[in-house]
């Protein structure tokens, strides 16, 4: 009688009913954890209900709002509004595009990279465990994650490209404190003083604006 009560318990209705409870729970909590990843993006971030992204809609309102526009026409929005209190430009660029002189030779790094405007290290609040955000603003600056700082022994002066054949070389200026992983600059490790590129071109739509605007 036992053994006969062991198998009802554990009958093919009985594992379907089980089967289909862990996926109901498994489901509650992946919509739980998005939901919550996306009500809390930016949150660590100071004055993060100040900062904005610009996105612009198609004239003809079919198309979705696109957040990459052409440097020229950022620039003139983020400077002719008054209520705006400082904006500048970010641009992603591929993972691996970097490379540090180990032992003699060039080696990969396999960082996520992006460059931007000096402006944007102060909408975002960037803390630096050295050097300076001013150093950032020349040519051939970079700075890095005080985690690829540490992984890579990388630190102030060192040297990095995007090519071994390349002959630019990029110096890092400053090391940044990395981001917490629910923030908008959390996942790049090394980023480029983006200058005037591009400052005059209006039909290349690849960079992202944000400002931000001044307390009420």
């Amino acid at each position: 009688m036992k053994n006969f009560r062991l198998k009802s318990l554990f009958s093919a209705s009985s594992l379907l009913n089980i089967a289909g409870i862990a996926v109901a729970v498994a489901a509650f909590y992946i919509i739980l954890v998005s939901t919550s990843f996306e009500i809390n993006f930016n949150k660590d971030i100071k004055d993060c209900q100040n900062i904005y992204q610009v996105s612009i809609t198609a004239l003809d309102f079919h198309d979705s709002p696109m957040n990459m526009i052409p440097r020229p026409l950022g620039e003139k929005i983020i400077n002719t509004m008054p209520f705006i209190e400082s904006g500048g430009c970010f641009r992603q660029t591929y993972k691996g595009e970097i490379f540090a002189q180990k032992n003699g030779a060039w080696e990969n790094l396999h960082l996520q990279t992006a460059s931007c405007t000096p402006q944007i290290l102060e909408i975002f609040g960037f803390d630096f465990c050295e050097g300076k955000p001013e150093d950032f603003s020349a040519e051939g600056k970079v700075i890095i994650s005080r985690s690829a700082a540490e992984k890579f022994s990388l630190n102030i002066g060192s040297m990095l490209k995007t090519s071994p054949r390349d002959s630019v070389v990029y110096e890092v200026a400053a090391v940044f404190d990395d981001f917490s992983k629910n923030t908008e600059f959390a996942e790049y490790d090394v980023i480029k003083f983006i200058g005037d590129a591009d400052i005059d071109q209006m039909f290349l739509w690849g960079y992202v604006y944000y400002f931000k605007v001044k307390d009420a």
